[in-house]
């Protein structure tokens, strides 16, 4: 076989599999940026026979329209659920997990901060068809109650916001000796001002200075 076709033949099998990276690489990415959505229709099966628990986990990108001025949403936010019966029909435990990054201006320097948290999930969960809404919190007597109204929900927007509920309330850099503390720039420029002025104050001629002589 020739050189040539050695090369082609080459240059064929590298394209085929540049392509099946490129086609596995982006269902990947598909896969882990998917919203948060459950079926639950296994929860409210009536056959005694049937396990009516499931558990659920993966990683979303969360609604821009959360980001404010103080936290900046950064990349996706990766989540855990699992949801088991306590004993009633249609009365569960819901537990889990979600995680993330955000920005946040240093309270000293005003550059931005990246700031990892995580948020724990524990909520009786229950079933009622007469919410308006897919999934929501409702005020119980002592905590809020999970209510889910359709047997397919997504989750991504309850579990952007109870993220964004525990985020701390300010951030500072991590490594203070790279921080452009604004204090002490203030500070500085307080003292060279003061100097500048004491200095003047202390010569008794510094007024004739902006006298202008006729000629």
């Amino acid at each position: 076989m020739s050189g040539k076709i050695l090369m082609h033949y080459a240059k064929y099998s590298r394209t085929i599999l540049d392509n099946i990276f490129i086609a596995t690489y982006t269902l990947l990415t598909m896969s882990t940026t998917e919203p948060a959505i459950l079926n639950l229709s296994k929860l409210l099966t009536r056959d005694p026979h049937a396990i009516r628990e499931l558990s659920q986990e993966g990683s979303f990108i969360p609604n821009q329209e959360f980001s404010t001025e103080e936290y900046r949403l950064e990349g996706p936010l990766d989540w855990s659920i699992s949801i088991y019966p306590t004993g009633g029909d249609d009365e569960f435990l819901l537990t889990g997990n979600v995680s993330g990054q955000v920005t946040m201006d240093c309270r000293r320097c005003l550059e931005g901060v990246k700031i990892n948290s995580s948020s724990k999930l524990l909520f009786t969960t229950t079933f009622d068809p007469k919410l308006t809404e897919p999934v929501g919190l409702i005020e119980g007597e002592d905590d809020d109650i999970l209510v889910f109204s359709e047997t397919q929900v997504d989750f991504s927007d309850i579990l952007t916001q109870i993220f964004m509920v525990d985020l701390p309330l300010t951030a500072v850099c991590e490594n203070p000796d790279t921080c452009n503390d604004l204090r002490n720039i203030i500070a500085d420029d307080s003292a060279e001002i003061v100097e500048d002025e004491s200095t003047e104050s202390g010569n008794p001629f510094a007024a004739l200075k902006d006298i202008k002589l006729e000629s």
